[in-house]
Parts: structure tokens; sequence; C-alpha cells
């Protein structure tokens, strides 16, 4: 009679444990009629038991890697986790390095910030190196924002944001930011680079040059920022002649989707050796 009372008992549990297992993969899994393609007929006690572990530990290892599935796919676009660490994150940035001459430059930055929080009513814009001549021009103001600058820390330099009315959160604020920078000691880095410290979903990197005015080996660079740092990648580009306010000059561009956070971007060249020896 116990053996009889313990093969019944081993049995509901069974059919019990079967309906749990089917009842999660039919609900995390979502596919219909999983749960009846996963049942287990006339096994007995030790091949049920061995059999299910290893369902068990299936069906729990897909749940998590859905759910870091959804959180790299998914967190980015809806914003999760973004109101707890930024107070604002960019959409859509242009950063154009003109060349007026050999030793006169115009930096432009187009930035669209978004709000993570309500109310804001001033934030630093991201850092701003220039590695030519030590003095950096005011930033003029706008009808919408002015600009002040924070204290210098060698050759990094950044910028207040002070909108003229608080931002609503999640409203594209979008403001320009004009510099005029100078290389009279033909000591600056030959770069047009940016390295992304907020959630940003893409930048467009652009070099203006004058058509008369000759740089070689242009390219562009993904390099990483962590450590040691190293080139992820390197490409070499040719220019892009655009019409209007461009007539007379080389651009080059680089674009990047979603880029990552705390990678460079830029485009890279060199001077001839003539250089100094061009100057009109």
């Amino acid at each position: 009679m116990k053996k009889i009372r313990d093969k019944f008992l081993d049995a509901i549990l069974a059919n019990t444990v079967r309906t749990i297992i089917n009842s999660i993969i039919s609900l995390f899994l979502a596919i219909p009629g999983i749960g009846t393609l996963i049942r287990l007929y006339n096994v007995g006690e030790n091949d049920f038991i061995s059999i299910n572990k290893y369902i068990f530990l299936v069906i729990i290892l897909l749940i998590v890697l859905f759910a870091l599935l959804f959180i790299w796919k998914f967190a980015p676009k809806l914003k999760l986790f973004y109101d707890y660490t930024f107070d604002y994150i960019y959409k859509n940035n242009e950063y154009t390095l003109t060349m007026k001459s050999l030793i006169q430059f115009d930096y432009t930055k187009s930035i669209q910030a978004i709000p993570m929080i309500d109310n804001l009513t001033e934030f630093t814009d991201g850092e701003y190196i220039w590695t030519g001549d030590d003095s950096i021009p005011d930033i003029k103001e706008n009808e919408k924002f002015e600009f002040k600058k924070v204290e210098k820390i060698g050759n990094s330099q950044h910028y207040k944001v002070i909108p003229k009315y608080p931002l609503t959160k999640y409203k594209t604020a979008s403001y320009t930011i004009v510099v005029d920078a100078y290389d009279n000691k033909h000591a600056m880095k030959t770069c047009n680079c940016i390295q992304i410290e907020r959630p940003t979903k893409s930048i467009k990197l652009l070099l203006v040059v004058p058509s008369d005015i000759e740089i070689i080996n242009i390219n562009r660079q993904c390099i990483t920022t962590h450590g040691e740092k190293k080139i992820v990648s390197k490409t070499d580009i040719k220019p892009i002649h655009y019409g209007g306010g461009h007539i007379g000059y080389d651009v080059y561009s680089y674009n990047v989707k979603n880029p990552k956070l705390f990678m460079s971007y830029g485009i890279y060249w060199e001077w001839p050796k003539n250089k100094k020896n061009l100057e009109g």
C-alpha cells in the first residue's frame, strides 16, 4: 500500500510540476502552444526529475537573456534609466570646423539637448578643447540662450548654457555655439573630434577647407577613451563638394548614428611638410 501511495503522490507532483512549467513557458516565451509541445508522457520518476531540471534551467536562462535583450534594445529608445543618471541627453548634434586660413578657424557646434528633468535652468556644455593659441574669445549670446565660461583647466574649456526660460522635460532645445580660434604658433592638433559623454542619437562632424589649401592623409577615426587609448576603426575619406556657402571649399563629413558612450569620433588630417611656406 505504501508503494502504491508513493507512486500516486509522485504522479500528482509530476503533473503539478508539468503544469507549472507549461504555464511559465507559455507566459514568458509567448509562443502559442509551446506548453503542449514540451509535455512529458510516460516517463519514470527519475527520468522526469532529471529532464525537468534541465528544462527549468533553460527556461531561466531564456528569461534572463530576454530581459537583457530588452534592456539593450529598447531602454535607450524608451529613455529608461536616463531620468536617474542624466539631467539632459543629446539628439542630433553637428560639429563643424571651418578653416579660414592656415592660422584662423571657425568652430561651430549645433546642439539639440533633451532635458531629463523639468524646469532645467542651466547646464554645462560638453568639453571644448583647443590645442592652438591659448586665448579663446567669448561666445556670442542669442535670443534664447546665454553662455558663460567655466573655469578653464589646462586647454580644456567648458561653458554653462543658460536658457532665457526654463526648459521643459523631454522637449528638445536647440542652440549653436560659434568660436573663433587661432593657430599662430602652428601647435594645434589637426582634428575635429568629439568624445561622447552623454547618450546621443547621432553626430555629424564636418571639416571645411578652402580648395586652395592643401591637407593630406584625411581620415575618420573611432577611438576608445577607457584606459589606454586605442584606434577601433580608421578610414580614409574624400571631400564632398557643397554649393551655397561652401563654394570654393572642400567638405569632409563623418556621420555616426547612436555613437557609443565614452568613445571618441573625429576627422583627422596632416599638413604638408611645407605648410609654413604656404602662408600667403
